[in-house]
């Protein structure tokens, strides 16, 4: 097991390699063990022409990230920040990422839980799963539009959980308890089971979830304020109707409940004498049908997402509440080769309605309570064709991908007297965006690859109020990636190497800002800035010197700033050369473990300690015509773990450390009163143990 959960991170063939399988690094597995679905086929990681970063899902049963958001962490090239209304999760990929969390435009990374797309009409945040019992998550870096029916503008999370088991029962669980510095106690409990109803024909898996994580930050109203507490409960009832036909249905429900967001100063007290609760909530539905012919494979993927954030925040002497829910139908089907020749390709297509409604109301400073539908129907049909050559050596690909995007929006009522409640603005998008790729395999073991992709996110409407201010909607933007990367292991299996260099162009470059209504309430908008643009790399190395040791790290840099300056009513917002918002430069990770036996009757132990590090965060907004800008902390997080595993690792306890320095600094820095800066937990010391049937 690997309990420092930066040691998760399965940077290129070489860490997978070591780790996907849950293998001793260092004892030299058949690299077919390690299989990636990326894109939409079963490959070895190593042949896979992308930039790409595994979790394991062992490897996360047995960690001690508190969920998703925390794991993705130790991914070089990602950071993942928490928004102070909502809680909810923003994320981005080699410095891509939406200019505000909540009601300015959707994510710029597609986020899958398995095969059903989770992404809202406007706003850009995504849930914080739990991590037991996956199959593994996949990072995918780069626009992936041709791949996957969400699109991407500039990569893909997939969230995989294990499926049904037809042949054999199975049961596992894991407990844990933890003591956070300057806060309360952490309780957490996980269990999962497998059970075989008709005989390698029907299965059903469910997995029940429980956390109670204590708070850390201080108010008026009582100590430790921002506990929460999370349940979830995930089921999947696998049939395979005939040798050729398998039907996969899954309902995910979780539901979290914070006395307040992680927001204070550096002193882990805040006076904000009121409550600001946090609940959210979402249920998702799946359905996958998998057909299996001779020369291609069908998959059919219908969801359904019911997603539900509610929210209070302090403005001045009152209390605004916000709510978001929103409601997600998405039909994706897939058509795959999956013959031996030298032609591969793969078409596919998607339709998805969106819905979300939102609410907003501060008594004693709006007239009424703003009520808002935005609506969004949209199609997506791609294409991806490869032509072996060489012996299959060298490997020449093409991809296209069409997307239409039709957005409606209505107020519900009049919020600062500045427009009629009604419809209003409903302006269509579309675009084609393409890939080429040429790869390269000298040997079974070494991929060079070059491609060229686009990235596209539709537009949007403007808030109601915005619209007095004369802005109009929000342009979609497009993103340009070229790209070189390198993959190889040598030495039998000792040393692992990934590395890429890209460059990026994007263009009308989505950005959000602030703006005062004479009553002093602050509203989002968005802006088009005029493009981005800037070179980076990723590199990644494991090494396997002795059996049970594996040590590695990995870096992600990227030099993405504005070409120009971007001004929202004649005031510049952002200069030329500047970085955008909660854009980070530069994200890298260390990691080690070392496993080693006790005694002969096969228990064993291991060692690991992992430390991620990435630099600060830059916000921007505009009040009162002045522009405001301020800048994160540099942050370093370390991890340590001890952990003695039972024979056949049927079980294991392990002791760990979390932030092990304390690291108290910032991820973001509002710029605006009461200057909301959101941390991290501070150190946490603790127990978990696992088992298996």
């Amino acid at each position: 097991m690997i309990g420092a959960y930066g040691s998760l991170v399965l940077l290129g063939s070489g860490a997978a390699h070591a780790q996907e399988a849950g293998a001793v690094a260092g004892e030299g597995q058949a690299e077919d063990e390690i299989v990636v679905t990326a894109q939409k086929r079963e490959e070895n990681l190593s042949d896979v022409p992308i930039s790409i970063a595994v979790l394991g899902g062992e490897q996360l049963d047995e960690s001690v990230a508190s969920g998703l958001t925390e794991a993705l962490r130790s991914v070089p090239g990602v950071t993942a920040t928490v928004a102070v209304q909502g809680s909810g999760t923003q994320l981005s990929i080699r410095g891509v990422t939406a200019g505000a969390p909540l009601f300015t435009g959707s994510s710029t990374v597609a986020y899958y839980l398995d095969s059903v797309p989770f992404g809202l009409s406007k706003t850009a945040i995504v849930p914080d799963t739990n991590v037991f019992d996956l199959q593994r998550v996949e990072v995918l870096r780069g626009p992936q539009g041709t791949l996957y029916g969400a699109g991407s503008l500039n990569g893909v999370v997939r969230v995989l959980t294990a499926d049904p088991d037809y042949a054999s029962f199975d049961l596992k669980a894991r407990v844990g308890v933890s003591s956070t510095d300057h806060g309360g106690e952490n309780y957490r409990g996980d269990v999962a089971v497998n059970v075989p109803l008709v005989n390698d024909r029907v299965a059903l898996r469910a997995v029940g979830s429980y956390q109670d994580f204590g708070g850390w930050i201080d108010r008026p109203i009582g100590k430790d304020a921002n506990d929460e507490i999370t349940k979830a409960l995930r089921v999947k009832l696998g049939a395979q109707m005939t040798d050729n036909l398998e039907a996969v249905a899954s309902v995910w429900l979780s539901r979290s409940r914070a006395g307040a967001p992680p927001y204070s100063p550096d002193n882990r007290s805040v006076n904000v004498a009121i409550n600001e609760p946090v609940e959210t909530d979402f249920t998702l539905y799946g359905l996958k049908l998998t057909y299996s012919g001779s020369r291609f494979d069908v998959t059919s993927a219908t969801g359904f997402l019911d997603f539900y954030n509610n929210g209070y925040v302090q403005v001045g002497s009152s209390v605004q509440q916000t709510w978001l829910k929103s409601e997600v139908f998405s039909q994706e089907v897939n058509i795959q080769s999956n013959s031996a020749g030298s032609w591969r390709w793969g078409v596919g297509a998607i339709y998805r309605d969106a819905y979300d409604r939102l609410y907003a109301n501060i008594p004693k400073l709006i007239v009424a309570p703003l009520e808002t539908d935005n609506k969004s129907r949209s199609i997506a049909l791609f294409a991806d064709v490869t032509k072996l050559l060489l012996d299959q050596r060298l490997e020449l690909t093409a991809g296209l991908r069409y997307f239409h995007d039709s957005v409606h929006s209505k107020e519900y009522s009049n919020t600062a007297g500045t427009k009629p409640a009604g419809l209003f603005a409903t302006p269509e998008f579309q675009a084609w965006t393409p890939r080429v790729l040429i790869s390269f395999h000298p040997t079974k073991r070494m991929t060079l690859y070059s491609s060229y992709s686009q990235g596209f996110r539709s537009g949007f409407n403007q808030n109601p109020t915005v619209i007095a201010f004369g802005l109009p909607p929000v342009r979609p933007d497009k993103l340009s990636n070229y790209e070189i990367g390198f993959k190889a292991d040598g030495l039998g299996d000792i040393l692992s190497l990934d590395a890429a260099v890209y460059y990026i162009d994007w263009r009308d470059v989505q950005q959000s800002l602030t703006l005062p209504l004479p009553n002093g309430v602050r509203i989002s908008a968005g802006v088009n800035g005029q493009s981005a643009s800037g070179f980076g790399y990723d590199i990644s190395a494991t090494l396997r010197p002795v059996p049970g040791l594996s040590i590695g790290g990995g870096l992600s840099v990227n030099d993405l700033t504005f070409d120009a300056d971007v001004i929202s009513g004649g005031i510049v917002l952002f200069p030329k050369g500047s970085r955008l918002n909660a854009s980070a430069k530069a994200t890298s990770n260390a990691f080690g473990s070392y496993r080693f036996g006790l005694g002969d009757n096969g228990m064993s132990a291991e060692i690991a300690a992992s430390i991620n590090h990435s630099t600060p965060l830059r916000l921007a907004t505009l009040s009162g015509g002045v522009p405001l800008r301020t800048v994160g902390d540099s942050l370093t997080f370390a991890r340590a773990s001890l952990a003695v595993n039972g024979a056949d690792d049927r079980w294991s306890v392990m002791v760990f450390a979390d932030n092990l320095t304390n690291e108290d600094g910032a991820f973001t820095i509002d710029a605006l009163p009461p200057n909301r800066t959101i941390h991290a937990r501070p150190r946490t010391i603790g127990v978990q143990a696992d088992f298996k049937l």
